[in-house]
């Protein structure tokens, strides 16, 4: 039975509270890391030679990283978020740099027309030229963060947190809390996907017409 008792739930309460706690700081590190590089190389790069080197590091999947901070810096979350940070960062890097690759060039006037300097022309015209690219690139790094958020929790979280019951549970050979912790991973990334960045969407590249919402 995927729905525990009452005690039970409230020990998976305590859990999800942990994984969603490293979820958000790791993406919150992936991306405001991801935005300022992408930012940076944008303006001195050629795109054909970053896009190769952006696509190979993406290529990389997030666990792959926890050995070797685990040699580094141990168990507990350090590890965790140091190797999640890494999964949220490129993906939304790669589709800054992408997004802003694309502005055209009549909105870059557009800003030296009003003598807008730097700051208020990535305020008032970029940001808002790539806000479609930043939302893919959030959702990437929510979805690809979770699932290594999961994964290096089985290895590297020493209590609590999704991942953590359920390898533990493997040991125990309790089936119901493996389910359990699957079927929870499952419902908490669904809502954050489909409620908080859908309504993120919703007040803001659908309303201003930048995205067309098929039903």
């Amino acid at each position: 039975m995927i729905l525990l008792d009452m005690m039970n739930f409230k020990i998976f309460i305590l859990n999800i509270i942990n994984s969603f706690y490293r979820l958000i700081v790791s993406v919150s590190i992936g991306v405001l890391l991801g935005f300022f590089f992408g930012l940076l190389i944008s303006f001195l790069t050629s795109m054909k030679f970053m896009e190769k080197v952006l696509l190979f590091f993406m290529s990389i999947p997030g666990i792959s990283w926890a050995p070797l901070f685990l040699i580094i810096f141990g168990f507990g979350n350090k590890t965790i978020i140091i190797t999640c940070s890494i999964a949220a960062f490129f993906p939304f890097l790669y589709n800054v740099y992408h997004g802003l690759k694309e502005v055209k060039k009549e909105f870059d006037y557009l800003g030296d027309i009003f003598e807008y300097p730097f700051l208020k022309k990535l305020i008032k015209i970029y940001i808002p030229s790539i806000l479609n690219y930043i939302f893919i690139g959030l959702k990437l790094s929510f979805a690809r963060t979770w699932r290594t958020v999961i994964a290096v929790e089985m290895i590297a979280a020493y209590m609590y947190g999704l991942g953590y019951i359920i390898f533990n549970a493997r040991e125990l050979l309790n089936t119901q809390t493996m389910f359990a912790g699957i079927f929870y991973s499952g419902i908490l990334y669904f809502i954050i996907e489909y409620v908080i960045i859908a309504y993120l969407e919703k007040i803001s590249v659908f309303k201003w017409g930048m995205k067309e919402k098929y039903e």
